[in-house]
């Protein structure tokens, strides 16, 4: 079962969202924070965009596969990749 997609107000009400908490996390001095979060954000709109447009029923899961395996360089990336991969091999196994 689909669920309806968002409208625009929703939409801009979700943008307008993460803008003011990267707002409080750079007054409050976590800049560094803010910047690598705000640089994941394309990395997650395609990630919604792809879940968007297939259908996916539970499509949250792939978005927070996106956020818990991308990092800031290519190494890091396939690095934490590779883990998930082998840790859903190896519980698949145990259990």
């Amino acid at each position: 079962m689909r669920r309806p997609s968002r409208t625009w107000p929703q939409r801009l009400l979700l943008s307008l969202n993460i803008v003011v908490v990267l707002a409080c996390l750079v007054a409050a001095g976590g800049l560094a924070w803010a910047y690598n979060q705000a640089s994941a954000l394309p990395r997650i709109d395609v990630a919604t965009l792809v879940v968007e447009v297939i259908g996916i029923a539970h499509g949250f899961w792939v978005v927070l596969g996106v956020v818990a395996t991308l990092r800031m360089d290519g190494v890091a990336t396939l690095k934490t990749s590779l883990l998930a991969v082998l840790g859903t091999f190896g519980g698949a196994l145990i259990g």
